[in-house]
């Protein structure tokens, strides 16, 4: 159920700014100007935060129940320990060291 709305209160908050758009345009009076665009403006701030709630409160219920289930408190889950920074040392290796030359670039030395 919560999963839905998050997806579905993001669209209304931008269909609801649009409607209030398209209303406010309809009684305007001709030769009149109304300023619309704010209300685009506060239709996409309505919409972000919507996401960003929903998609914050599934994500903490998703920890909640991971961890409930290997029976952690979420402390001991989200505390970084060192074995989870063990393998990072060969990466920083692989990633920073000196290229050699490749084969298309050795042969292009001899060719020389």
């Amino acid at each position: 159920m919560l999963s839905s709305l998050n997806a579905i209160v993001p669209m209304a908050c931008v269909t609801a700014a649009g409607i209030a758009a398209m209303t406010a345009e309809t009684f305007r009076a001709p030769g009149e100007r109304m300023p619309i665009a704010p209300l685009g403006a506060i239709g996409l701030t309505g919409a972000a935060v919507a996401s960003l709630i929903g998609y914050t409160v599934m994500l903490l219920v998703a920890l909640m129940v991971f961890a409930r289930k290997r029976r952690l408190s979420l402390w001991v889950f989200l505390r970084p320990q060192l074995q989870d920074f063990t393998g990072w040392q060969s990466l920083r290796r692989q990633a920073f060291a000196k290229r050699s030359a490749g084969p298309q670039e050795s042969s292009i030395r001899q060719a020389a």
